[in-house]
């Protein structure tokens, strides 16, 4: 069985050594052009890519969605191109198996606002399992951070009890690592808490 979402899903009782599957999310406010008239060129994305609202409920009405407007998490294929420069937008979708182990990596190179994003995941409370400061490269892309990740310099904490949450702040030039079991099917939200950045289409 797949669950679908437009930025994600739960956890439960998760053994540190349990295999999961971790997807970066790079939390930013960029400057971009061909952006809505009013926003002044600069929003808050995630991946640099502006969420973008269904044509028709997913949950209710998944047949009549417009399925070319989604981006899944794990098919390159349909992501939008040239999105550091232009303003992309799509649903962004992350695919996941029933009780499958879901590790979220946020990080924010670079926050033009020196806030926190809160990031609320709907549906579910997770686990945080790391959190740290990145350093002064504002450049750093999601390959770079994989390969950093790849390579042990984001260690994970195992303990038995970890901080759970549903909301999480990642702040300017840090990165946190949250897990949670796919155990809860169906579409689940994950946005900014700021109104102007989920207005904005940081979902």
């Amino acid at each position: 069985m797949t669950i679908i979402l437009p930025t994600i899903i739960g956890i439960n009782n998760i053994n540190a050594n349990e295999a999961r599957k971790t997807h970066y999310l790079l939390l930013g406010v960029n400057h971009v052009t061909n952006v809505q008239k009013g926003l002044r060129g600069c929003l808050p994305q995630v991946n640099n890519i502006s969420f973008k609202i269904p044509s028709s409920p997913p949950l209710t009405q998944y047949n009549d969605t417009n399925l070319s407007a989604y981006c899944i998490f794990d098919d390159p294929l349909t992501w939008p191109r040239n999105c550091s420069i232009n303003q992309c937008s799509c649903t962004q979708v992350i695919e996941a198996d029933l009780n499958e182990v879901v590790e979220l990596f946020f990080y924010a190179p670079r926050n033009r606002t020196m806030s926190c994003h809160p990031m609320h995941l709907h549906g579910f409370t997770s686990s945080v399992v790391g959190m740290g400061r990145l350093d002064q490269n504002h450049s750093m892309s999601i390959e770079d951070i994989r390969n950093l990740d790849q390579a042990g310099h984001f260690p994970r904490r195992k303990t038995d009890k970890p901080v759970r949450k549903d909301t999480f702040c990642v702040s300017h030039r840090s990165y946190m690592i949250i897990q949670f079991r796919a155990d809860n099917p169906g579409w689940w939200f994950l946005h900014c808490h700021l109104d102007f950045h989920a207005l904005a289409s940081t979902i």
